[in-house]
């Protein structure tokens, strides 16, 4: 977002979650606004970039959201999925890549886009990031908030479709 400096807006998994189910769609909406009081937002539709092909990011994602929004498992499909299929996928506004080179050329490319990528792919392409709130912690993505992460992590077994190591919902207020 223009005008929006690295690291200074601050977003939560609702908010996420509203974007992700089309609820949110605007970079003003109240709900982003009241996380970021001071801060001048547009009123710039959100362009939200969206995997359509397996990702594990995808998986990820849809792992966090869905211990958040109480829609999410009976709106996305499937809901913790590789391979989602969000309620925004037919909307207008959302664009949609087939591997990470694209999504990270769409998202440099489209003004008011979010999409989600590997820190790292953030970090090389010199993504702005947004931090979370995370009850009254705000956290940046970064070494520390990972460590943080892996030390409270409390392992779950789910049968995946590819080997990954989840560190979604870890009890710590430094942890990403």
């Amino acid at each position: 977002l223009d005008g929006i400096g690295n690291g200074t807006l601050v977003l939560n998994l609702r908010v996420l979650a509203g974007i992700y189910l089309g609820e949110i769609t605007r970079w003003n909406d109240t709900a982003i606004a009241s996380l970021n009081p001071g801060l001048s937002l547009p009123r710039q539709v959100i362009r939200p970039v969206v995997y359509s092909q397996r990702y594990t990011a995808t998986g990820v994602l849809c792992q966090s959201l869905s211990l958040v929004a109480p829609n999410w498992n009976s709106t996305v499909v499937p809901p913790m999925s590789n391979l989602a299929v969000f309620p925004i996928d037919n909307s207008t506004t959302t664009l949609h890549a087939t591997n990470a080179a694209q999504s990270l050329s769409t998202i440099a490319a489209t003004d008011g886009s979010i999409g989600f990528v590997l820190n790292v792919d953030a970090l090389n392409q010199s993504f702005k990031q947004a931090q979370l709130r995370y009850n009254t912690s705000v956290v940046s993505a970064n070494a520390v908030s990972a460590t943080a992460a892996l030390t409270y992590w409390t392992p779950t077994f789910r049968q995946l479709t590819e080997p990954v190591l989840s560190l979604v919902n870890a009890q710590s207020s430094a942890a990403w």
